[in-house]
């Protein structure tokens, strides 16, 4: 497969590419503390108190969560950047 990366005065390629790796780290965290604790890789007594029980529960729709945030985060890191 052959893929062309364009670079424009804005900004180079590299940035680009950080910025998605950004985004992709962001649309998986929401999902990190679901994922454990329905593995039973721990309890919910055993992560921190500061995450909310609701995201517990979005981990059943993590692929929706992860694709949504993903974007949405990619959306604002590129919207002043012209690409």
């Amino acid at each position: 497969m052959n893929y062309t990366v364009t670079k424009d005065d804005t900004g180079s390629a590299t940035d680009l590419i950080s910025l998605q790796y950004i985004a992709l780290v962001a649309g998986i965290l929401p999902n990190v503390p679901g994922f454990l604790t329905t593995a039973k890789l721990c309890t919910v007594s055993q992560l921190p108190h500061w995450i909310p029980d609701w995201l517990y529960g979005m981990y059943h729709y993590a692929w929706f969560v992860g694709f949504f945030v993903s974007g949405f985060v990619y959306w604002i890191l590129t919207k002043n950047n012209n690409r």
